[in-house]
């Protein structure tokens, strides 16, 4: 079975804008001489809605349903076409149903992060984040930065749990990661956030050590502080 990542590649690096109605058209032919082929289906319908036609793509995505009810990867592309609809609930609906029929992959995991986020359910997005974030699936720093905004989020008004809750994110995300400089940054703006100036600046040095050249480096650290300055001044 072939997973949620390879399909999407598959279909994505398939389907360049200026030859999807074609590739559309190919395939109207190839259903109507093969109305039982599933697969053909799925694809028209993820390509439609590539090309933005949501509606047509959940007409074909619910003819698969249709035929095969425990299909695995119909409601993954139907709650992306409700996403791309924004009808988030509906969206919600189809990918809970799939997640709840396993695997938990990580595309279904990482869209079900971003539609917490987009629906403010935000300890929802962090679960999935976590989740994600044990797989063994390749992550990378843009999930761990959309992770971070996320456990921000979650601590509503109480800003310093806020920055507390993403700094643990960082920290998490370093030690799955590695070396991230765009990480790093991150979490010194959290240090600097919670008054944590030397950690801070304990992390600079770690990040400097050997460097002939640290002038990128002392410029992100003054600008760090300025903007905590700045912060503090309103």
């Amino acid at each position: 079975m072939k997973t949620l990542c390879f399909l999407i590649a598959l279909l994505a690096a398939a389907a360049p804008h200026g030859e999807l109605e074609d590739q559309i058209r190919e395939l109207d032919a190839r259903i109507a001489a093969e109305p039982a082929r599933l697969e053909l289906r799925l694809r028209r319908g993820e390509l439609l809605r590539l090309h933005g036609a949501s509606l047509r793509a959940l007409a074909d995505f619910d003819a698969v349903l249709l035929r095969d009810p425990g299909h695995p990867s119909a409601r993954f592309f139907k709650a992306l076409a409700f996403r791309d609809m924004k009808r988030f609930a509906g969206a919600r609906r189809e990918l809970d149903r799939h997640l709840a029929r396993g695997p938990r992959e990580a595309a279904a995991l990482r869209l079900s992060a971003r539609l917490g986020v987009e629906m403010s359910d935000f300890h929802r997005a962090c679960a999935d984040w976590r989740e994600l974030f044990d797989l063994d699936d390749a992550v990378s720093p843009d999930d761990a930065l959309a992770w971070m905004k996320a456990a921000r989020a979650s601590a509503g008004d109480d800003d310093r749990l806020g920055w507390s809750r993403a700094l643990g994110v960082l920290e998490r995300a370093l030690a799955r990661l590695g070396p991230a400089i765009v990480i790093e940054i991150e979490a010194a703006r959290c240090e600097a956030r919670l008054g944590r100036l030397e950690d801070l600046d304990r992390r600079f040095a770690r990040l400097t050590a050997g460097l002939k050249k640290k002038d990128w480096f002392d410029r992100a650290r003054r600008a760090i502080l300025a903007e905590v300055e700045e912060g503090n001044d309103r």
